[in-house]
């Protein structure tokens, strides 16, 4: 996400970072063939903020996915993040493999110069040895006893940032807040968590999406919530009576709870206390102009599949305009929508109306070429996954190539950046098939077929 030189979209990039003279990107486009190594590339960046976040239970084995076509696919696997978090530039990175903690370190830039916060490594022996920067430390030895406590403490699959923080070593804090809130992954078949109740609490939430399904076409003209009394004692005897009182546990230490109904009608219900302390369903609806001009409401489920996925990505963007520092990361963003409605997105995404305060970032996959416009994106915003003979995944950038013309999605169409899938003639498909029957050697299938 290093700017080069290009001086195409200036705003696209952020500025004022602690470390002086770089500029950063505020999109990445990735593109590549089925299999080149895309949606890897984003579960590897989740892999790394579930390890962070949640951390490993007693002796659970870490869920490290390695490659696995290669020679020494054993080999622990790096993880590297380098990130502004309350105006402080981190570096925290580890490498792990199923069993343990290989290495790992934290540095902050201050100043314009990057000290060490903490550096984890394995002895000659198989010990574990912990380092501490006296910018960590702050040269104060009853905390530094304390952090030689927790390094103890820390099993051998369990990240020391992990446990500092779970052992209220307060200064890690921004480091993982970055991970837990900044960082937002949505996948191919993401759903809005309590989209409805969403829509049902915040009133900006609400007219920022009215405006985007009016602007975009959906024929959605406005969108309400509603709540409606929920009696347990009339769903269907499939429902047990422990399942019930579990939901409404669940609702006495929370404020809402989304509850998967299965029965004759499955359905996914968002229930609540309301202000008589009695359990309500909240309803959201999509209203349509009818014929006469009344207003006719839908649920989401009878919306179309691209206005599901853009209501989807809605309150992601809604979030992305609000944070300055978010990082949305989106797998296969053009899934089930017009190319002019990813091109909205994506617009909508990087306007910004104070440039000094945006910060927030895109980064997302997609196979739509329409998108590869240098109108739309800069060189250095777009990027290409490939595999190599031995089934590697490289990833390079368009700004690497002395391509002159503006025509990205042509080149990259016609193979000049890589990046495509090698299709044979649909007529050589049965080829080997003819070639049996020839010579008498069509398998039980084929003779039956």
């Amino acid at each position: 996400m290093v700017a080069t030189t290009n001086e195409d979209h200036s705003g696209h990039l952020v500025s004022d970072l602690p470390r002086k003279g770089e500029h950063l990107l505020r999109a990445a486009a990735f593109y590549g063939a089925n299999g080149a190594g895309k949606s890897n590339f984003v579960k590897a960046m989740q892999f790394a903020k579930n390890l962070i976040v949640n951390g490993t239970r007693g002796t659970q084995l870490i869920s490290v996915r390695p490659f696995r076509l290669g020679i020494g696919s054993s080999r622990p696997c790096k993880f590297e993040f380098i990130f502004e978090a309350e105006n402080i530039l981190y570096n925290y990175g580890f490498r792990v493999d199923s069993l343990r903690v290989h290495e790992e370190w934290l540095f902050a830039t201050h100043d314009a110069n990057e000290l060490p916060y903490f550096q984890r490594y394995i002895l000659p022996d198989g010990n574990e040895k912990i380092e501490y920067g006296s910018l960590f430390t702050e040269n104060d030895e009853k905390q530094e006893q304390f952090l030689e406590f927790v390094a103890k403490g820390t099993r051998p699959n369990q990240l020391f940032l992990t446990e500092a923080l779970d052992r209220n070593v307060v200064k890690l804090k921004p480091i993982v807040d970055w991970f837990q809130k900044s960082l937002i992954f949505i996948l191919p078949e993401s759903s809005a968590t309590h989209l409805d109740m969403i829509m049902h609490e915040d009133k900006s939430m609400t007219s920022f999406m009215e405006d985007i399904l009016r602007v975009t076409g959906t024929g959605v003209s406005s969108v309400e919530t509603e709540e409606v009394p929920f009696d347990f004692d009339n769903l269907s005897s499939v429902v047990l009576d422990a399942f019930k009182d579990q939901v409404k546990a669940q609702l006495e230490a929370s404020y809402a709870v989304t509850v998967n109904l299965y029965g004759p009608q499955e359905e996914s219900v968002t229930l609540k206390h309301n202000t008589q302390n009695q359990i309500v369903r909240v309803l959201l609806h999509l209203l349509h102009q009818g014929k006469n001009g009344h207003q006719v409401a839908f649920g989401i489920d009878e919306e179309s599949d691209g206005t599901q996925r853009l209501l989807n990505l809605i309150p992601a963007l809604f979030m992305l305009k609000q944070n300055p520092g978010q990082v949305l990361v989106i797998d296969e963003l053009d899934r089930r929508l017009h190319p002019h409605l990813s091109r909205f997105f994506i617009k909508a995404a990087l306007d910004c109306g104070d440039a000094k305060s945006c910060k927030s970032q895109l980064i997302f996959t997609a196979h739509d070429t329409n998108l590869l416009d240098l109108e739309l994106l800069r060189r250095d915003e777009i990027w290409f996954a490939e595999k190599d003979k031995n089934g590697a995944s490289h990833i390079y950038s368009l700004a690497e190539f002395n391509w002159l013309e503006t025509q990205s999605e042509k080149g990259y169409l016609n193979g000049r950046f890589g990046a495509i899938p090698f299709i044979g003639e649909v007529s050589r498909l049965h080829e080997n098939d003819v070639q049996k029957r020839s010579t008498g050697e069509a398998d039980f299938v084929g003779a039956a077929a």
